[in-house]
């Protein structure tokens, strides 16, 4: 299994999301709704789902790397160093580099 599928099946969407923008503006029984991080709105338009991750307001979809690459404003290979740190994952102690993933 590569790092992005071990990274994808040890963290939770949802659990994710809620790191990074905290409680939700509403929530229902199939997922929680954000106003969305990357412009300012009035309504919630930011979905997250065990499904995926998606941006009414944009039409864009996402899954936990490609969130962190644009909400940091990155590359993949520093996403996955990001949520290695946050959540105190050990995939990226062995010395990886960008070829290696």
């Amino acid at each position: 299994m590569d790092k992005f599928a071990e990274i994808k099946s040890a963290l939770k969407q949802e659990d994710v999301i809620r790191y990074y923008l905290g409680s939700p503006y509403k929530s229902n029984s199939k997922g929680l709704w954000y106003r969305s991080p990357f412009r300012k709105e009035k309504t919630a338009s930011f979905y997250v789902s065990e499904k995926g991750i998606h941006d009414f307001g944009s039409s864009e979809h996402y899954d936990i790397i490609s969130f962190v690459v644009k909400y940091f404003n990155t590359d993949n290979f520093h996403a996955l160093r990001i949520l290695c740190h946050d959540f105190g994952l050990p995939f990226m102690e062995q010395k990886v580099d960008k070829q290696t993933i």
